[in-house]
């Protein structure tokens, strides 16, 4: 892991994994990896208690080795931290991309590199995904790839996430905490907590998994130097979902109508607000509409919306006809893009079938819903559901619009 050859990244980020073993699989599935239930998994530990599933993935292969996972830390184009613990309470957060004397330097132990969004760089991490499609897509966050060196880790924490995290080599061990008291140490570059107690023990090895209920604490340590994915799933903050969806409300409605009030009586004391003047504002405010057909349209925009900051893979040229039937002979390998969120609804009251990706919404005719649903349900597609839209100059534009965002791609 100490001597890298910067050549290895020379093949681009994308080069790693074998796009070939991106196969299908039923969306919806009721299993976990491993064949454990998802409706027991679902009911009685999702966002409620941790869980251990031994030799959950002992099928997946690492698609990456330490050294392939270093060389993508040296890309621009790729998310990396390096944590090294220097005391029991200190600690030391670099930011990539890195270079290779970054990694010769480095001590024999105590450090971890983190990659995240995996998932968009290695095609193997994002089928591995098709693993948890019964969880929605607008929670996945991203694959969070790591290696650590021996009694590497970072620190005993607490995530506002929930997370699988499995072992892919190495050995790992993790301790968790269900009632952590969120003290941190202060004056740190990553969130520590000052005391951790814990309640429950797991030894990962590789294909063993385990999830991780959001606010519960762990504190992960190596005891095998090796390799770890993290499957983590998002949640809006409460206070971001109300603003963003009453900040668009509040921006659609006029600003050149003002408030009237032509009954207004003589006032013996003008500096009283009165109920009949607060009665009247409230009615203006509760005008905003609050009906689930609005707020579910506006959700579907919000939850497929990326990242803030995040570089999207858009074409140079919008594809014509001709090119789109190429790239849907059945013989060319077609994918949904890991850079988007792709999420449908039904608008039963109004009879309308919506598409939602990257923040857009697209209206789908009836006859062209099967595809979409297609498309939002599996990363690697069939191009043989996807080119009967090619006949329908409606849902063209729409696939054409698709292709141009990088939504899609061969």
């Amino acid at each position: 892991m100490r001597t890298l050859d910067q050549s290895q990244n020379d093949t681009g980020s994308n080069s790693y994994g074998n796009t070939s073993t991106m196969t299908e699989v039923i969306a919806n599935t009721l299993t976990l990896p491993g064949g454990y239930s998802a409706t027991d998994f679902m009911a009685n530990h999702w966002q409620k208690a941790p869980v251990f599933y031994a030799a959950a993935l002992s099928d997946f292969t690492p698609p990456l080795t330490p050294e392939e996972l270093a060389g993508l830390a040296l890309d621009e184009g790729v998310e990396s931290r390096l944590i090294t613990q220097l005391g029991d309470q200190s600690w030391q957060l670099r930011h990539g991309p890195f270079s290779d004397a970054d990694f010769t330097t480095l001590p024999e132990s105590r450090w971890t590199l983190l990659i995240q969004e995996a998932n968009q760089h290695v095609p193997d991490f994002a089928a591995l995904l098709e693993r948890f499609n019964f969880i929605p897509n607008w929670r996945l966050d991203d694959v969070m790839v790591s290696y650590s060196a021996l009694d590497g880790g970072v620190g005993p924490h607490i995530d506002n996430y929930d997370v699988f995290i499995i072992q892919l080599s190495g050995q790992r061990r993790w301790e968790l905490n269900l009632t952590p008291k969120p003290d941190y140490i202060e004056d740190l570059p990553v969130r520590i907590l000052r005391h951790f107690e814990p309640q429950q023990r797991y030894i990962l090895n590789p294909g063993d998994m385990i999830y991780i209920p959001t606010g519960v604490a762990h504190h992960g340590v190596t005891l095998q130097p090796g390799l770890s994915a993290s499957v983590g799933f998002r949640a809006p903050a409460i206070g971001h979902l109300l603003a963003g969806y009453y900040g668009e409300q509040i921006a659609n409605q006029p600003t050149d109508h003002f408030y009237r009030d032509p009954d207004l009586t003589p006032q013996q004391e003008p500096g009283r607000l009165d109920e009949t003047t607060i009665s009247a504002m409230a009615e203006l405010i509760r005008h905003i509409p609050l009906d689930n057909a609005t707020i579910g349209h506006w959700l579907g925009r919000y939850l497929s919306e990326p990242p803030t900051g995040h570089e999207l893979p858009l074409l140079d040229e919008r594809p014509d006809l001709t090119t789109l039937k190429q790239w849907l002979n059945g013989t060319t390998p077609l994918y949904r893009s890991e850079h988007y969120r792709f999420i449908y609804r039904h608008d039963h009251d109004k009879g309308q079938f919506w598409f939602y990706v990257g923040g857009e919404a697209f209206a789908i005719p009836q006859r062209s819903i099967e595809p979409f649903r297609h498309i939002a349900n599996q990363r690697q597609l069939d191009a043989t559901q996807l080119r009967p839209l090619l006949d329908d100059s409606a849902t063209r534009l729409i696939l054409t619009e698709l292709f141009a965002m990088g939504a899609l791609y061969c």
